[in-house]
């Protein structure tokens, strides 16, 4: 859970309308095969809470930062978010680790609905491929052209699920779905609107504040998201009258002593031999 909220977005907004997703929540213990070894990914097996075992890999650079948190053990079980591959079978194959999440969060949506937190989901942004009685399959590929031509290749998802009616092969749909063992299953489906999410994205600090800020300390909640303060209602203290600073007497310095020279005998006129000067 975040440090300044009790509620968090189960899922961002993307940055365009036809933006491919492959993400998720998958709450388990990381492994890594070679704790003490630099050498990146970092592989490991991710168990889950249902004794599932999943092959898992993140990131040297995200490894380490983790292992510095104070408040993070190894062999903990965390709410880990994830990019994750499936077999032709609809099985998940292989999990990527993004971060874990400390604290369980009180996920939320941008339409307000409430998902719970001791729950794995996953998100597939995508065009629908092929769709079946109970289950529909849908292709995702790379965002750039450049790692998809050379490295990443369009892949496929079956999930398990009804899609609406108005549902055709082809278009691109947003879905979300969560865990049943080693498969995923359908809870939402709803096709990408251009629209829609230029609304979301202009409002998105409004509806941000009445999602996760309710029952909140105001101090501890970050700036861009703070409600407006009317200037007119700043009840302004009058500054503290400061009392007078007494003047400090100087002492003053004794006169210095006249100093007392012989007179030379030629020089004495009158018949004295020392005088003041």
């Amino acid at each position: 859970m975040s440090m300044f909220c009790y509620k968090e977005i189960l899922f961002q907004l993307t940055h365009k309308v036809d933006e491919y997703k492959v993400e998720g929540y998958i709450e388990g213990t990381f492994y890594p095969e070679n704790p003490n070894k630099e050498i990146t990914p970092v592989v490991g097996r991710l168990i889950t809470l249902d004794k599932l075992d999943f092959p898992a890999f993140m990131s040297l650079s995200c490894w380490k930062k983790i292992q510095e948190r104070k408040d993070f053990t190894e062999d903990k079980s965390y709410y880990w978010f994830i990019y994750f591959h499936t077999k032709r079978n609809k099985e998940i194959s292989e999990v990527q680790l993004i971060r874990p999440k400390i604290d369980k969060p009180y996920l939320v949506d941008f339409g307000g609905e409430v998902f719970n937190a001791n729950v794995d989901y996953m998100r597939v942004r995508g065009r629908i491929k092929t769709i079946f009685k109970k289950s529909f399959s849908i292709q995702v590929e790379c965002q750039s052209h450049y790692e998809k031509d050379l490295f990443y290749k369009p892949f496929t998802l079956k999930i398990d699920g009804i899609l609406p009616p108005e549902a055709n092969p082809g278009e691109f749909w947003d879905v979300v779905g969560v865990r049943n063992g080693n498969i995923w299953t359908l809870i939402k489906a709803e096709i990408a609107d251009e629209n829609k999410l230029m609304e979301l994205k202009i409002n998105r600090r409004e509806i941000l504040r009445n999602l996760l800020l309710e029952k909140t300390e105001t101090n501890l909640v970050p700036k861009y998201l703070r409600p407006p303060i009317n200037p007119t209602q700043i009840k302004k203290t009058p500054p503290k009258q400061s009392q007078p600073k007494k003047k400090k007497k100087r002492k003053r310095k004794p006169k210095p002593k006249p100093k007392i020279r012989p007179i030379q005998k030629n020089q004495n006129t009158t018949g004295k031999t020392f005088r003041l000067y």
